[in-house]
């Protein structure tokens, strides 16, 4: 069964106390449930993760193209059974998370093609709850929050220029056709998996801190691609400051022998 919320629409999802609630639900294989208003999530009452604008099930797709205004709820998720998110428009997280894959999913997906903005009491973007789950940043993506991925997930650039703030991990890195930016979002070391990068690509790390003697602060297993050699690490704007005045600068990073041949 196909949903639509129309443009200019407005729906209210506001949980009572300790409430499961959805907004509208992508349900079946078939099923698509699309967003072209907007949607406010009020959960203040509930826990986040039990109250939602969008949701899939069983198999079904969900897509924002208009606004998901969220407070202490999620945005868009998926069931136990799985499915697929799309975001064209735009996701705003005062707390909670924006797009999260959840309930131990199998083979799900993600895709941004908007805008996605999580303050610092939130996410933007989880896949910590699920196994073998692809998140694709495409097309007008912008990601200005953080993002909790694991080692069991696959980080895909396409066709676009983006930034993201990565809690610590993910498996596998993809960049076609894209200029990316991976910064360390919280004072946890970078561990990256296998990073893929095309000959039209580049990647760029930005590290929030200098580390401490003998630590490694960014890990990469395996660099491959035709574009590896267009690889840089960095620092964000207040570790260069602290650079520029003299601060011990050792920058401690791993490779695998591997990567370090391929570096």
């Amino acid at each position: 069964m196909n949903r639509t919320i129309n443009e200019g629409a407005k729906l209210w999802v506001v949980a009572g106390e300790n409430q499961r609630i959805f907004g509208i639900k992508g349900q079946g294989a078939d099923g698509v449930a699309t967003n072209n208003g907007t949607i406010f999530v009020d959960g203040t009452k509930s826990a986040n993760w039990k109250v939602k604008g969008m949701g899939s099930a069983g198999g079904g797709k969900i897509v924002n193209n208009g606004a998901i205004y969220v407070k202490n709820a999620t945005a868009m998720t998926t069931s136990k059974q799985g499915g697929s998110l799309v975001n064209n428009g735009d996701i705003i997280v005062e707390s909670g998370f924006g797009m999260r894959l959840e309930n131990q999913n199998e083979g799900v997906s993600l895709t941004n093609k908007g805008t996605i903005v999580a303050s610092e009491e939130a996410f933007a973007i989880d896949t910590s709850e699920s196994a073998d789950a692809t998140v694709i940043l495409s097309d007008k993506s912008n990601v200005d929050g953080l993002v909790l991925l694991t080692e069991k997930t696959t980080l895909k650039f396409e066709d676009n220029k983006d930034s993201i703030s990565l809690y610590s991990t993910v498996g596998n890195v993809e960049v076609n056709n894209s200029e990316a930016t991976i910064e360390q979002g919280t004072d946890a070391a970078l561990k990256v998996g296998t990073l893929n990068i095309d000959k039209s690509s580049n990647a760029q790390f930005k590290l929030r801190r200098i580390a401490n003697e003998g630590e490694t602060i960014l890990s990469v297993d395996t660099v491959e691609g035709e574009g590896k050699d267009a690889v840089g690490v960095g620092y964000t704007g207040n570790v260069s400051d602290e650079l520029l005045q003299g601060a011990d600068a050792k920058l401690c990073l791993l490779y695998t022998s591997d990567a370090a041949d391929d570096l």
